[in-house]
C-alpha cells in the first residue's frame, strides 16, 4: 500500500520534477561560467580567499585555549544560525553575492558565513566575563554588521 502511494506520486509529479531538474542544470552550468568569467582570479576573489584563510589563523592566534570547547560551541552555534539564514535570503533573492569563493559552494557567502561573521563574536564572548557588557557588545556587533 505505501509502495503504491509513493509510485503514483512520483508518477503523477515526474514530469514537473524533471522539470525542476532540468532548470537546476542550466542554472548550475550558467552559474560555473558566470564564476569562471567574472569571478575567478579577480582581485575580489583573491580577497575572499584571504578572508577565508586569515581569520581562523589571527584567531587561533588570540584564543584562549583553555576555553576552546566553550568558544567553539558558541561559535559554531553561530555560524549555523548565519548559514541558515544566509541560505534562506539568497534563496529567497533578499541579497546576492556577485563573487563567489567557488561556484560549488551554496550559500554563495559560505567563506564570511564561517569566518568573518562568527570570529568577532567569539572573540568577544571569550573576552567578556560580564554578561551585560557581552550583550551590549553583541549587539554592537550586529548593528555594525548590518550598516
Amino acid at each position: 500500500m505505501v509502495m503504491n502511494m509513493f509510485s503514483v506520486l512520483n508518477t503523477s509529479h515526474n514530469s514537473s520534477f524533471e522539470k525542476v531538474l532540468e532548470a537546476e542544470g542550466n542554472l548550475f552550468k550558467m552559474i560555473q561560467q558566470y564564476w569562471y568569467q567574472h569571478n575567478f582570479m579577480t582581485l575580489p576573489w583573491w580577497l575572499l580567499v584571504l578572508f577565508t584563510i586569515f581569520p581562523p589563523i589571527i584567531w587561533w592566534l588570540l584564543l584562549d585555549k583553555t576555553r576552546i570547547f566553550e568558544v567553539m560551541t558558541y561559535g559554531l552555534f553561530l555560524g549555523t544560525i548565519a548559514t541558515i539564514l544566509d541560505s534562506i535570503g539568497s534563496n529567497m533573492m533578499l541579497w546576492t553575492y556577485p563573487v563567489r569563493l567557488s561556484s560549488y559552494l551554496f550559500p554563495q557567502f559560505y567563506p564570511y558565513d564561517v569566518t568573518l561573521v562568527i570570529i568577532p563574536f567569539m572573540l568577544i564572548y571569550q573576552w567578556v566575563n560580564d554578561q551585560k557588557n557581552s550583550l551590549l557588545q553583541r549587539l554592537f556587533l550586529l548593528v555594525l554588521s548590518h550598516t
